[in-house]
């Protein structure tokens, strides 16, 4: 979802499952815009990309480690692009 408008029809999405442990875990997921997507009457995604990447925890539980994101495009006729990443550490159990 972008500002209230499901681009999932422009997109395509691919997860990485680490199968070497006793439980089976999503160790990566990346989504990727297929074709340029219009976003109400002001902006235009031209391309987006997504990966978030996850470890597991001591207790079994998985945590994110990462999320990067990169898109570009154009808002009221202005072109852009944004970049951002993210890095999780320190993990602890709560509760």
């Amino acid at each position: 979802m972008v500002s209230d408008v499901d681009i999932s029809a422009n997109a395509t999405g691919e997860v990485v499952v680490n199968t070497t442990g006793a439980m089976p875990f999503i160790e990566e997921a990346r989504f990727t815009s297929t074709k340029p997507t219009r976003v109400k009457l002001i902006a235009k995604i031209d391309r987006f990309e997504t990966m978030t990447r996850y470890r597991l925890m001591a207790d079994g539980k998985p945590v994110p480690i990462e999320l990067a994101s990169d898109m570009s495009g154009s808002m009221l006729a202005k072109q852009g692009r944004i970049s951002t990443r993210i890095t999780y550490t320190d993990h602890r159990a709560v509760g």
